[in-house]
C-alpha cells in the first residue's frame, strides 16, 4: 500500500472512530490475505478489519464515503468494523479469520490503550464441519427463496419477486464468505456481502455485470433493502430487466455452489491429510 493512500486511509478512520485498531487483508491485486490474486479487476478495492469500541452502524457507510473521497474514485470497500469483544467470540471460525487478519494483514492503526487481542493459546482452527452445515442452511434458504419468486408467472408481483431474490442472493453470498475465510459478517446487505466476496471470487462481478447498463440497473434493484416493501407501492421494471436479474441470480447460486462445494471438498481433503 503507497504511503498517501495509508496516511489518507489512517486520517479518514482516526477523524471518525477516535482511537481504534485497523488492519488492511486487501489491497488491489497487490496485497490479499485470502484469495485469488490478478483476477483483472476493473476497480481498486480495499477490505479493512477495523477494531474499536465505537460501532455505530451509520459509521461504515461514512468511513467508505470519505476513503472514496480520498482517493478521488468510486470503489468497492469491504469495512468490516468490530467491537474488540468480538474477538473473544466462541465461534472457531470467526476466531480463524481474525487471527488471519490480525497475523497476516497490514496494520494500519493502534489503539496504544486497548491493543486488540485473542484470548487463546496456538493458532486457531478452521471450523470445517461446522462450516458445511452453515453453507447447508444457507443453500437451503437460497433456494427456497428463488424457487418462491421464480413460480409465479403474475408480472403484478415483480417487486415481491425481486425482494425474495435479493434474499436469497444474501444468503448465497453469506454461506460463500463462511466457507472461504471463515466470516460471519454483523451486517448483511447484498452489496456490502458482495464487497467481502470480492476478496477471494469475482463471479458477482462477471454474472451480474455491474459494468453495463443493464447489470447496474438491475444490481441498483437487487441491491435494495426487502424492508422497502413496506414504503414502496410498485417497483416500475421493465419486464427485460426482470428476466435478466432472474436469469443472472440463478447463474448466481449454480455458480457459488459449486464453488462452495469444490472448495470445502479443498479444505477437507487438507484436513484429511493432515490427520
Amino acid at each position: 500500500m503507497e504511503v498517501p493512500q495509508l496516511e489518507a486511509i489512517q486520517t479518514v478512520l482516526t477523524k471518525i472512530l477516535g482511537a481504534n485498531t485497523s488492519y488492511c487483508y486487501e489491497n488491489d491485486n497487490e496485497f490479499n490475505v485470502f484469495g485469488l490474486s490478478g483476477i483483472g479487476r476493473a476497480q481498486h478495492r480495499l477490505g479493512i478489519l477495523i477494531v474499536s469500541d465505537n460501532d455505530a452502524t451509520s459509521l461504515p457507510g461514512q468511513i467508505s464515503q470519505e476513503i472514496e473521497a480520498a482517493f478521488e474514485c468510486e470503489m468497492p470497500i469491504a469495512l468490516l468494523l468490530h467491537k474488540p469483544k468480538s474477538l473473544q467470540t466462541k465461534s472457531h471460525d470467526q476466531r480463524w479469520f481474525f487471527d488471519q487478519v490480525m497475523r497476516f494483514g497490514y496494520r494500519m492503526t493502534l489503539d496504544h490503550k486497548n491493543p486488540p487481542y485473542l484470548n487463546q493459546t496456538g493458532f486457531p482452527q478452521r471450523d470445517i464441519p461446522g462450516a458445511r452445515q452453515y453453507w447447508d442452511k444457507c443453500s437451503a434458504l437460497a433456494n427456497q427463496y428463488f424457487e418462491s419468486a421464480v413460480s409465479s408467472e403474475r408480472l403484478d408481483v415483480e417487486l415481491i419477486k425481486v425482494a425474495m431474490l435479493s434474499t436469497a442472493m444474501e444468503f448465497v453470498a453469506l454461506g460463500l464468505i463462511r466457507v472461504f475465510i471463515g466470516y460471519t459478517p454483523n451486517r448483511h446487505s447484498l452489496k456490502f456481502l458482495f464487497s467481502i466476496t470480492g476478496a477471494f471470487t469475482d463471479i458477482h462481478e462477471k454474472i451480474f455485470e455491474p459494468h453495463t447498463e443493464v447489470g447496474q440497473r438491475c444490481l441498483k434493484r437487487l441491491y435494495a433493502s426487502p424492508n422497502m416493501l413496506r414504503h414502496w407501492n410498485e417497483l416500475k421494471m421493465d419486464e427485460s430487466d426482470y428476466a435478466f436479474l432472474e436469469s443472472t441470480c440463478e447463474r448466481y447460486l449454480t455458480e457459488a455452489t459449486q464453488l462452495s462445494l469444490n472448495e470445502l471438498q479443498r479444505l477437507e481433503t487438507i484436513k484429511h491429510s493432515n490427520s
